[in-house]
């Protein structure tokens, strides 16, 4: 059995958005079909040195309009964009004051800065765990909700 790879930053077409601050961003934006329905997925082109790129996904069922689920997948890139999780105050990132982060969960094999092979993106910003820990220290004491989504969710 053969498998179809598909590269939304080689197939995808330009999509660009700027946040409710005014900084612009560049996608690559692609819908295609898999096994349960369309998937519309946005890839932020990233040039910056450090910077991790924004990713965001919508699910829909193999009926759907492929421009309905890319309008469905732009209004989600645009709540994306339009929120921040981190604050940067005494030269760190630290959690804002929504006290919530957004993001999500990465594998990578550079371990400077970390001694675990799985780090935050949040904001466009590699979290390692250590530091993540150390994010956290303010808040002893405090009760949490940890919840894990579906990217397409």
């Amino acid at each position: 059995m053969s498998s179809i790879i598909i590269n939304t930053m080689d197939s995808g077409y330009d999509y660009h958005v700027k946040d409710r601050w005014g900084k612009a961003y560049h996608f690559k934006v692609l819908t295609f079909g898999v096994s349960s329905g369309l998937v519309s997925e946005a890839l932020e082109v990233v040039s910056e040195f450090g910077r991790e790129p924004y990713r965001f996904k919508v699910l829909n069922d193999n009926r759907a309009d492929i421009d309905a689920c890319e309008d469905q997948l732009k209004a989600k890139i645009k709540r994306g964009k339009n929120s921040r999780s981190l604050t940067y105050r005494d030269g760190m990132w630290e959690i804002g004051r929504s006290n919530t982060l957004f993001g999500r969960i990465e594998w990578g094999d550079d371990y400077l800065g970390t001694n675990f092979d799985r780090y935050f993106v949040v904001d466009g910003k590699k979290v390692t765990l250590e530091r993540f820990e150390q994010m956290l220290e303010s808040y002893e004491g405090f009760d949490f909700t940890f919840t894990l989504k579906d990217p397409c969710d």
